[in-house]
């Protein structure tokens, strides 16, 4: 693929971007993707991108290689910039829409999608809610006055560590379900969700959906219940009381 001169303007990197992402920033910064001669499809092999969209971008080889997980081998789980990175290839790998905050300082105003993992919810240098439930940028809230919510994202890093991602992550989605389904089947009588609301107001007064302010309100509680789904000892414990059906239930 042959190279072509670099933009005018630098295009500045944004860690674990989506191919597709930066791809639509360069273009946007050359006006018109075919003026790139990049062109990708399913067959594309993905390294073949990458030292013309460097020479393009005006930036080096290995720092874009570092910074989108489309470029990082698959078997280089263990080399320095990949440990503990998302992997693109696997279908655990989220794409979200990354903190707001974060693309700012690094000068990007334009919409930057990120490759992340499950325990990835919010963003604790800016105190934003980054995770599920979001669409856009523009959805991030702000849970600074949520402290536990703000804690409850170490909690989940550490329960990867203890557990294991593969352990936590499939027990996560049974956490949700089980503390969402109590919203849906009762009322609720202390008006916690539109207490939330208010505290989650922005700064222009807008309050957050109801399906995002009961992901937010409640994730300390899913976070801790995940971690209890993950680990062995509450089972030992059931079966030694022999009331396994009922806690089942």
């Amino acid at each position: 693929m042959p190279l072509r001169p670099p933009l005018p303007h630098t295009v500045p990197l944004f860690h674990n971007e989506t191919l597709d992402s930066f791809l639509h920033r360069v273009a946007a910064a050359d006006q018109l993707l075919p003026l790139l001669k990049i062109r990708r499809t399913k067959k594309t092999p993905v390294n073949t991108l990458l030292e013309p969209l460097a020479a393009a971008a005006g930036v080096r080889r290995r720092a874009l290689e570092l910074a989108l997980p489309e470029f990082l081998d698959a078997d280089a789980v263990d080399k320095p910039g990949t440990i503990g990175r998302p992997r693109s290839a696997l279908r655990t790998a989220i794409q979200r829409p990354a903190c707001r905050r974060c693309r700012y300082a690094a000068g990007i105003t334009m919409p930057v999608t990120c490759w992340t993992t499950h325990d990835h919810n919010i963003r604790l240098r800016h105190h934003l809610w980054i995770g599920d439930g979001l669409t856009t940028a523009d959805e991030q809230v702000d849970i600074s006055r949520l402290p536990d919510t703000l804690r409850a994202q170490r909690h989940h890093r550490n329960l990867v560590a203890r557990h294991g991602r593969r352990w936590v992550r499939n027990a996560y989605p049974d956490a949700r379900k089980i503390y969402f389904t109590w919203p849906q089947q009762s009322a609720d009588p202390f008006d916690l969700l539109d207490t939330a609301r208010h505290i989650l107001n922005d700064d222009t007064g807008t309050a957050p959906s109801p399906d995002l302010t009961l992901t937010v309100v409640f994730h300390p509680q899913v976070v801790t219940l995940a971690g209890l789904l993950a680990g062995q000892e509450w089972e030992h414990r059931a079966v030694a009381t022999g009331h396994v059906t009922w806690l089942a239930e």
